[in-house]
């Protein structure tokens, strides 16, 4: 069985937290440059920071900014565990520190 196989069926990114501050507004015909960061990375909970950038013929807007908070679970007898973050997910993040 391969990691995503396993991921699917055992594994749970959970949102327990999403916060965003709305700068301007946006249109179906806009061009967005979506940014990431990692902010944290405890136990089972991993932070992400956002930023929403409207680009127009190359310059760039702030139109939001946000956060969100994701915990790792894991099913087990019909319910969810909290389960440390993977190592595969942590080295992956590790781009967007």
């Amino acid at each position: 069985m391969d990691a995503t196989t396993i991921w699917r069926r055992r594994l749970a990114l959970v949102t327990t937290k999403v916060v965003c501050e709305y700068f301007d507004e946006l249109f179906a015909v806009d061009e967005v440059i979506i940014r990431m960061v990692l902010l944290g990375m405890q136990q089972n909970r991993v932070t992400m920071g956002f930023e929403y950038w409207r680009n127009t013929a190359g310059t760039e807007q702030l139109v939001a900014r946000g956060e969100q908070q994701i915990a790792c679970m894991r099913h087990s007898e019909g319910h969810f565990v909290p389960t440390p973050v993977p190592a595969m997910l942590q080295a992956a993040l590790q781009a967007y520190v």
